[in-house]
């Protein structure tokens, strides 16, 4: 979010004054999103989406979400949701992940391996991406590189492989980590070694019209 005085605003600046409005706040971000997609028709380029629980499981969700991505004019397919472990617990939330996914959104596990019960999720849900908690990433910076950290990340990347999904790595902040996680053949990657957060204006400006 942009703040004129403030300029660009991390969540965490002010999701705390907006509690209770969060299923408003889901729908604002999705609508901000859609259309930036569709300012950006002529690139193939996709968005991602923190979405909560309750915000997954609203009884309106999937009907205000179509009604959005249609006024828009674009496609499902554009879209990724990304939820945290947490936001995973219960049958309620199973079965919306499957209905999502059914319509062709994608689906990603943000945090991937802060919680207890990671690799249960993988057996449970079909998702598209994992994304690698920088707590399993962080310890790829050090010189020299922790092995245990190293064959962990190894053995997730591995597995994910197997079963057909992409990897993300978060929390990147140096070279010698980048150098690892290509390596071990991640491909996308997001941390401030690689770019501080920009909002969609400055995004559109260094990276849409190159790529357009």
């Amino acid at each position: 979010m942009r703040d004129e005085i403030e300029g660009v605003l991390l969540p965490a600046n002010f999701l705390k004054e907006l509690s209770g409005h969060e299923y408003q706040l889901a729908l604002y971000v999705l609508k901000e999103g859609c259309q930036y997609l569709r300012a950006w028709a002529n690139t193939a380029f996709s968005i991602h989406i923190n979405i909560e629980g309750q915000v997954l499981t609203n009884p309106l969700f999937i009907e205000d979400l179509q009604k959005i991505v249609r006024g828009a004019g674009v496609s499902l397919q554009q879209i990724t949701f990304e939820i945290t472990e947490k936001e995973l617990l219960g049958k309620e939330s199973v079965a919306h992940i499957n209905e999502l996914r059914a319509l062709g959104i994608r689906i990603a596990i943000d945090d991937f391996g802060s919680g207890y019960s990671a690799l249960s999720y993988l057996q449970k849900f079909q998702v598209d991406w994992i994304k690698l908690d920088q707590s399993l990433i962080a310890p790829l910076s050090v010189d020299p590189v922790d092995t245990r950290a190293l064959e962990v990340v190894r053995a997730t990347v591995e597995l994910a492989a197997r079963l057909e999904i992409h990897v993300v790595a978060e929390g990147v902040e140096s070279e010698r980590a980048l150098t690892a996680l290509n390596d071990l053949g991640v491909t996308h990657a997001q941390g401030f070694y690689l770019g501080p957060p920009v909002d969609a204006e400055q995004f559109g400006r260094s990276v849409v019209l190159p790529y357009s």
